[in-house]
């Protein structure tokens, strides 16, 4: 995590009681309380899979890219090109998804809720720590979250808030204010809230080895003539133990990217799904994310931008998931 030390609760619960004092004057005058307080949730059953004729059809394939930082961080790097932009790499070939609206440009951030906790922002009002905590102390999310019957999260359900205003910097920069003296200069993006599994069950496998890993093992491929054309090196590690819950995570991928693509949004900042204090395996998840991005439905250019912010809750300053995923995705393109 960004920063030299651990915040202390005492410190992040009055960043937050801040961030509730000032959010209300500065939604009043903007006249945008309503898009900060609407949000909408989606179960997976509600959302058909994308139909390849309503892709826009961007020329470029996205690569992937993985930073070590705060997802809002990352998120605020993406400005939107400017409507007189001379490049063809934003504009889609294929507008029939959008009509006559452009694509949606503001950034859109995965948020990780977890779902013992059943409450909106998670224990963001009590100083907690982690990824759902660290975007509601510096933005509006929180408000978004509070409406009727958002909460709890269902397995394969997901909240989609629009409207983000962030009006702090990042914990490394001690949840400095922006400038919100001037409210229309503050920032905006847009996120769909999903619960990871909970501490899933774990156990050794088998995963290919990344250029240069060493391998303990092989993995023979054959042709349809049952004969040996390829060994394929693997490296034993940590993988999800149940198979169920390996395809349930997927699932929950496949709802964030269905919705990203449904609301128009071509450049997404997703994450360690589940890797922080829920546990996941973290190899396996990032190796989930590929796989995901890479199936049919999701080709064809539906996205500019895919980056994954990882940020390591603890220790501080641990990079161990964010080197992970940085080796797994870093530069693959979708």
């Amino acid at each position: 995590m960004p920063g030299n030390s651990q915040p202390s609760r005492g410190l992040l619960r009055a960043t937050g009681n801040e961030t509730r004092r000032l959010l209300p004057n500065i939604l009043r005058e903007l006249n945008t309380t309503h898009l900060a307080t609407f949000s909408m949730k989606k179960n997976l059953l509600d959302l058909a899979p994308l139909e390849p004729d309503n892709c826009p059809r961007f020329p470029n394939h996205a690569e992937i890219q993985v930073i070590h930082e705060e997802t809002l961080t990352t998120a605020l790097r993406l400005h939107p090109p400017p409507l007189n932009h001379p490049s063809n790499h934003y504009m889609p070939t294929n507008p029939s998804l959008y009509g006559n609206r452009q694509p949606n440009w503001l950034p859109l951030v995965a948020n990780f809720t977890s779902p013992p906790d059943n409450q909106p922002g998670g224990g963001w009002r009590s100083g907690t720590l982690g990824h759902e905590e660290a975007l509601c102390y510096r933005s509006s999310l929180p408000l978004s979250l509070h409406q009727h019957n958002r909460y709890p999260l269902e397995e394969k359900s997901a909240i989609y808030s629009p409207y983000i205003l962030v009006i702090k910097d990042s914990l490394a920069n001690n949840h400095i204010p922006f400038n919100i003296s001037q409210p229309a200069t503050l920032p905006v993006v847009s996120a769909i809230t999903i619960a990871p599994l909970r501490h899933p069950a774990l156990g050794p496998g088998y995963l290919p080895c990344a250029e240069g890993q060493a391998a303990d093992d092989t993995l023979p491929f054959c042709n349809q003539a049952g004969e040996i054309v390829l060994h394929v090196p693997m490296r034993q590690t940590t993988v999800f133990g149940d198979a169920m819950e390996r395809m349930i995570t997927m699932q929950k991928m496949r709802l964030v990217l269905r919705m990203a693509a449904t609301n128009r949004h071509p450049r997404i900042v997703l994450g360690a799904m589940g890797c922080g204090r829920d546990n996941g395996p973290v190899e396996d998840v990032a190796l989930c994310w590929l796989e995901v991005l890479r199936e049919e439905e999701f080709q064809g250019g539906w996205w500019t931008d895919v980056v994954f912010a990882v940020w390591d809750e603890a220790p501080i300053n641990s990079r161990a998931n964010y080197e992970i995923f940085q080796r797994v995705l870093q530069g693959k393109r979708v």
